[in-house]
């Protein structure tokens, strides 16, 4: 017995003589999983309809608040995260659901983020930190890859650095060079880093 978070995407609609049917995709595969009859058809498709109208930015919060809620030791910490809800409104509601020790407003320090981050993985927390753009992620970039990536095999597997670092880049906000570039290939030849880049709201 599986249980999912069903998006838009992974809802496909074939409309056939006796109705509609409802095919998911788990795994790559196809599943038929319902023949809704001509009546309800029109109802159906609106659902979907209203599924695909989450963004990026409202699956990335959806998930960061399921988490949160589910996992007592996942916090979120990065500038502008806390009362201000995030630059892009990703941890928008965050501060007053979960309280200012699991939404951390830090300081404008990019080594500090990470570095703090990677105590409290040690100690066995599960933090998701925030690095504004990815082109500020060279400010950090000792303690990604001396000590993020490291301490597991460092410590023999005695110690588990479990956190995740996000890192928004790519056009469309207008804004200088260094808020828009991408580092992803270079963390992609780093062992101990796994890099994970959305496609779209139903892989965030």
């Amino acid at each position: 017995e599986r249980s999912f978070q069903l998006h838009a995407t992974d809802i496909h609609l074939d409309p056939n003589e006796a109705g509609l049917r409802v095919r998911l995709r788990v795994d790559g595969m196809l599943h038929d999983v319902l023949q809704v009859p001509p009546e309800q058809s029109l109802q159906m498709v609106s659902r979907v309809k209203l599924m695909a109208k989450l963004n990026m930015v409202k699956a990335l919060n959806l998930a960061l608040h399921q988490e949160m809620e589910r996992d007592q030791d996942v916090l979120v910490i990065g500038e502008d995260v806390g009362v201000d809800g995030g630059v892009f409104r990703v941890t928008e509601d965050l501060h007053p659901t979960f309280g200012s020790k699991r939404v951390i407003d830090s300081p404008l320090a990019e080594a500090a983020i990470i570095g703090t981050s990677i105590g409290m993985a040690l100690y066995g927390l599960k933090p998701v930190s925030e690095i504004q753009f990815s082109g500020f992620a060279f400010q950090c970039f000792h303690q990604i890859e001396n000590h993020a990536a490291r301490y597991r095999q460092r410590s023999q597997g005695r110690f588990h650095c479990q956190m995740v670092m996000r890192m928004p880049y790519g056009g469309g906000v207008r804004a200088l060079g260094h808020h828009s570039r991408g580092g992803g290939q270079v963390y992609a030849h780093i062992p101990g880093l796994k890099r994970v880049i959305s496609s779209g709201p139903s892989t965030a």
